[in-house]
């Protein structure tokens, strides 16, 4: 049964492209939604957190579920790849009325994917489905 995953992640870092951010999405092991087996990430991750998806200020979603869109601030500028040693990592674009903002409190913040997946009786993360709401949230 499909369930929704939230998980932190790192501080995203400028590219020296002014509103291009580089972040690491999830790193594999033990998270807040259970544990990200590398296959999972590895498989799973690129197929789903694609360039365009959406990012927005906080997991907050309205009772039937959508964002509020005058709270998105990014969209992904690549599509996800998965780096040896590091996790699931992509290139995020600010939105040109959110540079100066992002630029601000990217340092004090954290990314926070938001995601449909699947898990096993022991809280290992199986799955990773294709959602149109899957993205990545600064929290």
């Amino acid at each position: 049964m499909a369930k929704l995953f939230e998980e932190s992640t790192s501080i995203p870092e400028s590219t020296g492209t002014r509103g291009l951010w580089r972040a690491v999405l999830i790193t594999p092991g033990v998270g807040s939604s259970g544990t990200w087996p590398v296959e999972t990430i590895e498989r799973d991750g690129p197929r789903v957190l694609r360039k365009g998806a959406k990012c927005f200020v906080t997991h907050n979603r309205s009772a039937n579920g959508e964002p509020d869109p005058f709270s998105m601030w990014a969209t992904l500028a690549s599509d996800s790849w998965y780096e040896e040693g590091v996790g699931l990592v992509a290139d995020i674009q600010a939105l040109p009325s959110w540079i100066d903002k992002v630029e601000e409190v990217a340092p004090h913040t954290a990314l926070s994917v938001y995601l449909m997946g699947e898990s096993d009786e022991f809280g290992n993360i199986t799955a990773i489905l294709d959602d149109p709401q899957n993205g990545v949230d600064m929290v």
